[in-house]
């Protein structure tokens, strides 16, 4: 037999332990009650457990990639926000505010009735009836945003927006059309 409290070897009839004094009289008794009554432990179930680390790992390069999309549709929100309301100008006929949208460096080297002259020469600019979005990005003060110009699902043109920032707002230098792709 060995001493629960120590662990020391004891002989079987002793009533204390050579070792530490405890008694050992009691300690058979708890010992045998907790046998008898078998008693499991139970542990707390409302520790979860660890994640696995490629688990954290994964987590965080899933929400990096995340940040990094949400963080580049934010910055270039603007470009695309510009493009479609000067499309939605072009479209309803209000060339006024499609040129307003404009740099002033293209005011400056086109006129009002140059540019309605423009749009009149492209009538898909006012006659499409949606813009399919293909990409957009910007470096400094310049910017692109690229798509095609589509009636009912059929391209009718590509076209590529080049824009430029003045102070804060975005503007519109110019636009490129091309037959579609």
């Amino acid at each position: 037999m060995y001493c629960t409290d120590c662990g020391a070897k004891v002989p079987e009839d002793a009533k204390f332990c050579p070792n530490c004094g405890i008694s050992l009289d009691e300690t058979k008794k708890s010992a045998t009650s907790s046998i008898q009554r078998h008693e499991p432990q139970i542990k707390s179930t409302t520790e979860k457990p660890a994640m696995a680390t490629w688990k954290k790992v994964l987590l965080g390069i899933v929400g990096f990639i995340v940040f990094i999309v949400a963080l580049s549709l934010m910055v270039t929100g603007d470009l695309q926000g510009l493009t479609d309301s000067h499309l939605a100008a072009l479209r309803s006929g209000d060339l006024d505010t499609a040129y307003s949208q404009t740099s002033p460096q293209f005011r400056k080297a086109t006129s009002l009735p140059q540019f309605k002259k423009f749009v009149a020469a492209y009538p898909v600019l006012t006659q499409h009836t949606e813009f399919q979005f293909e990409s957009r990005g910007f470096e400094n003060n310049t910017g692109h945003v690229n798509g095609h110009l589509a009636d009912e699902g059929k391209k009718l043109a590509k076209i590529e927006f080049k824009l430029i920032k003045v102070g804060e707002n975005w503007t519109i230098q110019g636009f490129n059309l091309k037959a579609p792709e």
